[in-house]
């Protein structure tokens, strides 16, 4: 929840795995959709996440 939570401080929504199962097994998933062509802004937000996910583990 914490990835999730800054995230969406900078404006990207991003679903927590386990809203996708009935069990925890992916409680330590995310889910990334969009419904746009690929754009460099979409992009960012993959990378943005990606930096976000990187400080989480630390």
């Amino acid at each position: 929840m914490r990835l999730y939570q800054l995230a969406l401080e900078q404006g990207i929504t991003i679903g927590p795995g386990y809203m996708f199962s009935i069990t925890d097994s992916y409680r330590n998933f995310i889910r990334l959709n969009y419904s746009s062509p690929w754009s460099p802004e979409i992009e960012q937000a993959v990378i943005t996440v990606g930096k976000l996910a990187a400080a989480c583990m630390r």
